[in-house]
């Protein structure tokens, strides 16, 4: 058992570093180089990044210790997780107290955020507000079957799965699969007021539409097979 040595320095010493990886090493201070490196390692592989200066605790006094394998310290290394710049941000939760704040939501062009409900959940069905990039992002991560950055997201079977008919809207004659309405290229989702994420699994091909949200909006499956696709 080792007893812990009485500190030279009095006083409070206050890090606040957040989240770290801690390593307790015990025995030579030699072995401090392969520490660093592998909570570098480590946090690279892992998703995260430094976030403020690496620091030691030395828990036990070098003065006051007879060999080398006493020797006690807590090696922190501050991180957070790693964002990637091609990540979809979205913004705060949001809370409509009135009706009047869910109109103004509707024709807003600077609201970033996802609609709650008085208990926290999240509408899942609509109230996500994204940009046409994010949206882009969501078509180009189910092109390339579930992967983004190396890392597969989704798994490849959701992605088959939710892109393949599972029911039928008989009126127009339209095949629906998870959230996905399926075509003969590929697959769309259509949102209110004329939002599309278009994905041409044959050409490769995804194309995002933001819009105001509007009654009856034009067909935009229309104006992106006649008047964009074409042209690309």
């Amino acid at each position: 058992m080792i007893e812990l040595a009485k500190e030279y320095v009095t006083g409070t010493r206050d890090f606040c570093p957040g989240l770290c990886l801690k390593t307790v090493v015990q025995g030579s201070y030699s072995q401090l180089p392969s520490v660093y490196a592998k909570q570098i390692e480590w946090a690279k592989r892992e998703g995260y990044e430094n976030n403020n200066v690496l620091y030691e605790v030395y828990v036990t006094n070098l003065a006051e210790v007879s060999q080398e394998d006493e020797l006690v310290m807590e090696v922190y290394y501050p991180v957070r997780k790693r964002i990637s710049k091609n990540c979809i941000k979205v913004g705060n939760n949001l809370l409509f107290e009135s009706k009047e704040e869910q109109l103004a939501f509707n024709q807003s062009t600077d609201i970033n955020g996802w609609v709650i409900d008085s208990t926290g959940t999240h509408a899942a069905g609509w109230g996500l507000t994204l940009t046409p990039m994010d949206m882009a992002k969501i078509g180009q991560l189910y092109l390339n079957g579930g992967i983004w950055e190396e890392k597969q997201i989704i798994s490849l079977k959701w992605v088959e799965d939710s892109t393949i008919e599972h029911s039928r809207w008989k009126k127009e004659n339209l095949s629906y699969g998870y959230l996905w309405w399926v075509n003969e290229d590929g697959y769309a989702a259509m949102g209110n007021g004329g939002n599309v994420i278009y994905v041409n699994t044959k050409k490769k091909l995804v194309i995002s539409i933001a819009a105001l949200f509007v009654p009856k909006a034009g067909d935009r499956m229309e104006l992106i097979k006649n008047f964009i696709e074409p042209n690309l």
